[in-house]
């Protein structure tokens, strides 16, 4: 029972994009390490109408329940948080390559570096239903608009201006010839409010996927949701993304997170113009080591939690006189 294996969980909150990056990135690094890998909370994955994966690799059945009953110590990806940018910040963490013995990784893992300049082996993780991909064929002169809502759009960083798609539709019609659209989304009437004339796939995840994974042009949104589809497509599909990702246009010109910058995508700016690949590089570097320079002050996640604060109910300009009162009303608790 001495078999050193790498763990992950899937958790009931997270999406599927999260899901599989936790997934692939745990077994490719105990693919690197020559762990064994093992899925916890396989029950909770969004995928299983659609895709097959496998809970555990390179163990044996008797190890496989031996290790179910484990309860091995936690490593915790490098996260960064972002006060300005209000985010958590990730890269590839190298320190999990010094891992010497069993463990169970935590953190968003999304990082193509984790898969070691080998996303073809993505196709190998896992693999999507015929049946499915073939019901959602798509012509390869229509370009998908991946576009996301639902609870994104509590969160006005996240969502991407119009101005975005108008500008990736202009640029793949002078690149590519290409001037037919369609919009795949998980918010319906918010796609059909932005696009009333073009076809809306929504509602079913697999079949979301699917159209994603056999088309030949794709705008993607900055969600995780998107980026195994299309690196296990096999049209080699030309892609468009938001520069910066989660952060679009931010005044601070960092790459939120660095993480998330994908190779073979072609990246836009906020005035639609279309990148170089060695300048978004460069960005992601410099946002890596403004964070490893700045950065150095480290606690555990629950010491972030703000605690309730009566302060937030009244204004600046009145809590100076308002100490004062209770200072003397309760002079041996407040100064």
């Amino acid at each position: 029972m001495d078999s050193n294996i790498l763990s992950t969980e899937l958790l009931a909150g997270q999406g599927l994009g999260n899901q599989l990056w936790a997934y692939a990135a745990v077994r490719s690094i105990s693919e690197r390490l020559g762990f064994g890998f093992l899925l916890m909370g396989s029950d909770q994955f969004k995928g299983f109408d659609f895709l097959a994966i496998s809970d555990h690799i390179n163990i044996s059945l008797e190890v496989y329940n031996h290790a179910k009953k484990l309860n091995n110590p936690t490593y915790y990806e490098r996260q960064y948080y972002d006060p300005e940018l209000k985010l958590f910040s990730t890269h590839f963490d190298k320190e999990v390559l010094e891992l010497g013995s069993s463990h169970n990784l935590m953190g968003y893992f999304q990082s193509e570096d984790y898969f070691f300049g080998d996303t073809e082996k993505l196709k190998s993780y896992f693999s999507i239903d015929s049946n499915i991909l073939q019901k959602n064929t798509i012509p390869q002169d229509i370009c998908v608009l991946n576009l996301r809502g639902g609870e994104y759009k509590r969160f006005k960083d996240l969502i991407l201006p119009f101005s975005y798609w108008q500008n990736a539709q202009s640029n793949m019609m002078e690149l590519y010839g290409v001037n037919k659209f369609v919009v795949v989304t998980d918010d319906y009437n918010y796609g059909k409010a932005l696009f009333p004339e073009y076809e809306i796939i929504s509602g079913n995840v697999g079949d979301c996927y699917a159209v994603l994974n056999n088309a030949k042009y794709i705008v993607v949104s900055n969600s995780s949701f998107s980026y195994f589809p299309i690196k296990t497509n096999l049209n080699s599909p030309v892609v468009i993304a938001p520069q910066y990702w989660s952060r679009f246009n931010n005044p601070y010109g960092r790459w939120a997170a660095p993480a998330n910058l994908y190779s073979d995508w072609l990246w836009q700016g906020s005035s639609g113009q279309i990148l170089d690949m060695a300048n978004c590089i460069k960005t992601a570097q410099e946002t890596i080591k403004y964070y490893q320079r700045e950065y150095f002050v480290a606690c555990q996640p629950y010491a972030l939690k703000q605690k309730f604060s009566w302060k937030i109910f009244v204004p600046n300009s009145m809590r100076s006189y308002l100490k004062k009162i209770l200072c003397l009303i309760f002079p041996t608790k407040i100064g």
